[in-house]
């Protein structure tokens, strides 16, 4: 079920000045030091998608063509929808051979329309073409040592086809080559240098920059394509840092808190210079154990609202749209 919030009904909830859609954000220059004036949500996603109803979304994703996936977590499968939220592809049922997963979480898109997900109960990634093919699978758990590898929580490609997958419970982060073979570890255990403490996501950002919510220490962190640290930035304010979106102003991010369904916008040098949420305008529904967050193309967030049962697609009100 898809619900549209038309721009007439933006205006009855008293936003001024949005008697029309904005250009797409791709488009405009977001590199302005402005701070958005507020969250619109355009669509809510939810109830009956194919044969199921949407139960638990988890990780979500964008593709360069506007394709969204969304991983159905507690239908064990995977959705690729339309940029309006209709049906085009799904994957998916209880199980451990391709085509199947066992509690799906967080998942990535490339430039190349590959596909991949941290299909968490297997202790495995995926990986999909566009169609959601199964093309090959990373096995974490190994039969030659069964604890090399503990929980998958975030997953990243980057330009050049290597996966990066966060170690949740080793505090680490595990980097395979474009073949799947284990390549090196970034991070370890501990609160200084680019040391983590329960990392959750992991998103890619220009020049093969990977950055991660660092949730145990209250930062954002970025390591370069070696594992180097790059960048971090203290979010001691923030309560817990489940996801990042990177916006097409590189310098600037969104965050969520999976505990108090907050949004908010993170300045690589002045930390968190927007908040709102848990309610926003839209819904008199506010957001509930929300597990992912992503930025599509023409710069709406679309959030996972894992405790509600649905998708959300928001659009950015910046001054003058």
């Amino acid at each position: 079920m898809i619900r549209l919030l038309t721009w007439s009904a933006v205006l009855v909830l008293g936003v001024i000045g949005c008697s029309r859609p904005s250009p797409p954000r791709a488009e405009r220059p977001e590199a302005v030091s402005a701070l958005p004036l507020g969250l619109i949500i355009e669509r809510e996603i939810s109830g009956r998608i194919g044969e199921l109803i949407l139960r638990d979304p988890a990780g979500v994703a964008v593709d360069n063509r506007g394709t969204i996936y969304v991983a159905d977590r507690g239908n064990n499968r995977i959705l690729a929808l339309d940029s309006n939220g209709n049906l085009q592809q799904s994957l998916g049922g209880l199980g451990g051979v391709s085509g199947q997963f066992t509690q799906p979480g967080f998942i990535a898109v490339d430039n190349n329309l590959n596909l991949v997900v941290a299909d968490e109960g297997n202790r495995r990634i995926t990986r999909h073409d566009a169609r959601l093919n199964f093309v090959s699978d990373i096995p974490l758990a190994t039969t030659d040592d069964t604890f090399e590898f503990g929980t998958p929580a975030g997953v990243a490609l980057t330009d050049y086809g290597d996966t990066w997958v966060v170690d949740r419970s080793r505090n680490r982060i595990a980097v395979f080559s474009a073949a799947g073979t284990f390549d090196r570890y970034a991070g370890d255990f501990g609160d200084v240098g680019g040391s983590l403490v329960m990392p959750e996501d992991i998103s890619l950002l220009p020049d093969n920059v990977m950055l991660v919510c660092d949730r145990g220490n209250r930062r954002l962190i970025a390591y370069d394509d070696l594992g180097g640290v790059d960048w971090q930035t203290s979010l001691q304010s923030w309560p817990d840092l489940q996801a990042a979106a990177p916006s097409s102003n590189h310098n600037r991010v969104w965050i969520l808190s999976r505990t108090t369904g907050e949004l908010g916008l993170v300045d690589r040098r002045r930390g968190v210079v927007y908040t709102t949420g848990p309610v926003l305008t839209g819904s008199p529904t506010a957001l509930r154990q929300p597990f992912d967050i992503a930025m599509d193309r023409t710069g709406r967030l679309l959030i996972a609202d894992s405790g509600n049962d649905r998708l959300l697609l928001l659009r950015v009100l910046y001054p003058g749209e």
